[in-house]
């Protein structure tokens, strides 16, 4: 018998199973050997039945086991939830290589984020090793934190090759707070804030909730400097994020924080930030000039200060600051001595050894430089220690024995030449040149001074001739001879 015999699968439960490889042989010498058969589904039952051109035939029952080159198949796949939401439940079977379940499969399997999918640094929770049952597992209760598009799982066990899940998204949770994701940084007074200031809206785990309607609101949640917040500090949310593009602080300080808050949401507050002086705008007198003595230096130190727009120290500020009589104070002519001209050391000019000559009220000082200048308060100079006479009304040309008018006088003065208002010194009166010989001078030639001047009313002289002149003298004061004057017949 050499007739073709043709095999299939006869199976009475009508499982499905495909019978694979050559499936007609032609007999040799009565036989047909059929060497390459299989069959794609594991079950217990199966038959064959042979057919050719006489009666047929029908195997014995056989039972078709898994495969050992077997691997995981996602029967239901992971879908879109929300982020800390559990992942709605999906399963795994074990395979075989033909595809069939491995129903005496029973060992872990583990589920992991596939490595760059989703949102980096993304964390998957929940029961993530669980053990097969029949060769099926499942995963229930799963949740990732990040929102992102494109995840994926993937699944391993030590027998089996893994799986790759189809890709799935994480979306954000209900709005619940508010956050800087863009602090403030350091910054002049008065100077926008530069990066502009975001914060953004986001669910319980600091995803970004961008269909978010509604406003976030700027303030100062620590205020160490005092400063006010200009700018426009409330600003809608575009896609979950608010920009603050023109905030600033007028007061320098160190350690501020901002606040952001939206109605209901959990506010943040910002890391800290420094606000320095800004551009030099006007000079101020930090220490005005106090009363002080003619020559003597003016103490304490005079100090003039460079200040910003805001009223803050402009420490940035080292040019060069001139300091002056204020025209039309104090005593005309007086001369303002010491280093008048100092450049400035973190906005502030120090002039130390400053001093007046000349004895008055009502003086001020003016400070100028490349920025708006100021004026002191007023201040007095009073005279020095008495140092000399001088004689302030010299004696005229008089007849014998007529009172010398208009009446002399004698100033006591200090080095300066400023009258010495408090002495009250004895004055003498002499002829220091005698124009005609054994003259005498009459009247009252001892007078004391009344605030600083002592005046001679009387003064007589007895003989004519040209070339008279007198002389004052006081105690160890420098004496003071006068001009020259006649008597006449």
């Amino acid at each position: 018998f050499t007739n073709t015999v043709a095999l299939a699968i006869s199976d009475a439960n009508g499982s499905g199973g495909v019978l694979s490889g050559t499936t007609s042989k032609a007999a040799v010498a009565g036989l047909a050997t059929f060497n390459n058969l299989s069959i794609n589904l594991a079950q217990t039952g199966h038959t064959l039945a042979a057919t050719s051109t006489v009666t047929g035939a029908t195997s014995s029952a056989f039972d078709i086991t898994a495969s050992t080159s077997s691997h995981l198949v996602f029967t239901s796949q992971p879908t879109t939830t929300i982020a800390g939401q559990s992942i709605p439940t999906f399963t795994l079977e074990a395979r075989d290589a033909a595809n069939s379940l491995l129903t005496g499969f029973s060992g872990n399997v583990t589920v992991a984020i596939t490595g760059g999918t989703g949102t980096s640094g993304a964390t998957l929770s929940g029961t993530k090793t669980v053990a097969a049952s029949g060769g099926i597992v499942t995963f229930s209760g799963l949740s990732i934190d990040k929102k992102g598009n494109g995840y994926r799982l993937s699944v391993t066990a030590t027998t089996l090759a893994g799986a790759t899940s189809n890709t799935f998204t994480i979306n954000a949770g209900t709005a619940a707070q508010v956050s800087f994701i863009v602090d403030p940084t350091n910054a002049n007074a008065g100077a926008a804030i530069t990066p502009a200031v975001q914060v953004d809206v986001e669910d319980a785990l600091g995803n970004r909730v961008t269909n978010f309607v509604g406003n976030i609101t700027v303030s100062i949640a620590v205020n160490g400097g005092g400063a006010t917040l200009s700018g426009t500090t409330t600003q809608p949310v575009a896609s979950g994020l608010a920009t603050f593009n023109d905030l600033s602080l007028d007061a320098v300080g160190d350690g501020y924080r901002l606040g952001a808050g939206s109605g209901a949401l959990t506010g943040d507050v910002s890391q800290a930030f420094k606000i320095t002086g800004g551009p030099a705008d006007h000079l101020v007198f930090t220490v005005s000039p106090s009363d002080a003595v003619a020559g003597v230096g003016i103490a304490p130190s005079v100090r003039v200060t460079a200040f910003d727009a805001f009223g803050n120290v402009a420490t940035g500020f080292t040019d060069n600051v001139v300091v002056t009589i204020t025209g039309g104070t104090g005593t005309p002519g007086a001369v303002l001595a010491g280093v008048s001209t100092v450049a400035a050391v973190a906005g502030v000019a120090t002039f130390s050894g400053l001093n007046v000559d000349k004895a008055g009220s009502g003086y001020t000082l003016s400070a100028t430089s490349t920025v708006t200048g100021a004026t002191s308060g007023t201040f007095t100079i009073s005279p020095a220690a008495a140092h000399h006479l001088a004689f302030t009304v010299q004696p005229a040309n008089t007849a014998v024995n007529a009172t010398i008018t208009p009446a002399v006088r004698v100033t006591v003065q200090d080095q300066f030449n400023n009258t010495v208002t408090g002495s009250s010194a004895s004055v003498v009166m002499a002829i220091a040149t005698d124009a005609a010989g054994g003259s005498t001078l009459g009247g009252t030639t001892t007078v004391n001074a009344v605030t600083g001047v002592a005046t001679f009313s009387n003064l007589t002289i007895n003989k004519a001739g040209n070339g008279f002149t007198l002389r004052a003298t006081s105690g160890i004061l420098t004496l003071a001879t006068s001009n020259a004057f006649n008597i006449t017949p």
